[in-house]
């Protein structure tokens, strides 16, 4: 199966099939994004904090073409997510998929450079406290936005943080990630549409952020354990 995974390059993904595992799953990522990504999972965050747009130039991985298929087993539910989306909400549920996917490259091959920094490893306690605030703005963001215009690359920029470097904190200090936080924000506002309003599932998809249908009932489903026909008022 090919798979446009991002603007910067096509990702070769094989998808298990009614639970069953592909025996190989594939992930590559433009060189130039990969020396970006690393910044994140190896640099300080003082560092960072100086400057999001920091990059890694001495990570030199042995391939930039790597097998990956035992952490593909774990994120083989998020994968099918992220095919059944369209438009913004694929990029954000994106994302999501390639920070767990090169910090795990990075665990296991710490070799490559660096070390991983989080809110206990900051040693200033002033760089903490601008990470907390920081981290706070998104999260606050997230609560009392709009669904339907929060995507996480946005919550990054209000942040001042590199995208991975965000994501990566963030899941530090809340235990989720941020495209969780909004997913779960995007649901329980369409619960609340489906329960409480006439609006049609179409409608409701719309109104927090998605394309179409399908895509709202997928995620609809997998969060609530109904389909929103079945949730809708009356029903």
């Amino acid at each position: 199966m090919r798979y446009t995974f991002n603007e910067f390059v096509d990702y070769l993904l094989k998808v298990p099939i009614q639970n069953v595992l592909s025996s190989q799953v594939g992930f590559a990522l433009n060189p130039s994004k990969l020396r970006s990504a690393s910044a994140a999972f190896t640099e300080s965050s003082e560092k960072l904090l100086d400057n999001p747009e920091a990059t890694n130039d001495f990570f030199t991985p042995i391939s930039s073409i790597w097998n990956f298929s035992k952490k593909a087993e774990q994120l083989s539910s998020k994968i099918q997510n992220v095919i059944s989306l369209k438009g913004v909400n694929k990029s954000d549920a994106k994302d999501e998929i390639v920070s767990d996917i090169l910090e795990w490259y990075f665990q296991e091959n710490s070799r490559f450079g660096g070390y991983f920094s989080t809110l206990n490893d900051v040693k200033k306690n002033s760089t903490k406290e601008e990470l907390v605030r920081r981290l706070e703005i998104a999260n606050e963001l997230i609560q009392y936005s709009n669904p339907s215009t929060l995507k996480v690359s946005d919550l990054a920029k209000q942040s001042s943080l590199s995208e991975f470097h965000f994501i990566r904190l963030y899941k530090k200090m809340y235990g989720k990630s941020p495209y969780q936080d909004v997913l779960q924000k995007k649901m329980k506002k369409a619960m609340l549409l489906l329960e409480t309003t006439s609006l049609s599932i179409f409608e409701v998809a719309i109104s927090v952020g998605y394309e179409d249908q399908s895509s709202l009932s997928r995620l609809f489903k997998n969060h609530f354990g109904v389909t929103p026909l079945k949730a809708k008022k009356g029903t």
